[in-house]
């Protein structure tokens, strides 16, 4: 009987587009690093506007104060905004 190579092609694509899902889930999601940059940049253009208006709206509020504590702020533009900022998040 001869040796068909198909059925472990077959089990090694399907294993390989798990991984690259799982890894594209895991840089796309909310708590990757660069997400509120690369969402400030985004294609998608609700996504750019909602971070952008986000960000305008706190530097708005900012503008006169010298320090700041920000707790909860996550990775984003806002903290490297704000020079003389604490800043804290859980993750």
């Amino acid at each position: 009987m001869p040796y068909h190579p198909m059925p472990v092609l077959y089990s090694f694509a399907w294993a390989y587009s798990k991984l690259l899902l799982a890894l594209w889930k895991r840089r796309n999601s909310i708590l990757a690093a660069d997400y509120d940059e690369r969402a400030f940049h985004s294609i998608i253009i609700i996504q750019r506007a909602r971070k952008r208006s986000r960000y305008k709206h706190v530097m708005d509020l900012l503008d006169d104060h010298e320090a700041l504590a920000y707790l909860g702020c996550g990775p984003g533009k806002i903290v490297g905004a704000l020079p003389n900022a604490i800043a804290m998040d859980i993750l």
